[in-house]
């Protein structure tokens, strides 16, 4: 069993107000805990309307549900681009129970 857990810095360009920011926010995170059943939360900036920094957790059984985890998430905001572009997005990986 693993947890894989980090966080995402996206900044939004044609977002001119907090509504427009919340509209893709809310988009991206619908559809990532849709897809993935993943925790994710906008953890910092949320007073700015062009930046967003996501957090994200999952818990995972095996190494190949974690590669599923990394690519939806990527694939996810891929699907978003221009509207979310990418600043930074850095995972972490802890082992919780060795097979």
């Amino acid at each position: 069993m693993y947890v894989i857990y980090g966080y995402c810095e996206l900044f939004l360009p044609y977002a001119a107000n907090l509504k427009d920011k919340r509209m893709v926010i809310r988009s991206i995170t619908d559809r990532l805990k849709k897809r993935i059943n993943i925790s994710i939360l906008e953890i910092k900036y949320q007073d700015l309307w062009q930046r967003s920094m996501l957090g994200f957790a999952a818990v995972v059984n095996t190494e190949t549900d974690l590669n599923l985890v990394r690519d939806a998430m990527q694939s996810t905001l891929d699907l978003h681009l221009p509207e979310a572009e990418i600043i930074e997005l850095h995972s972490h990986i802890v082992p919780i129970i060795s097979e």
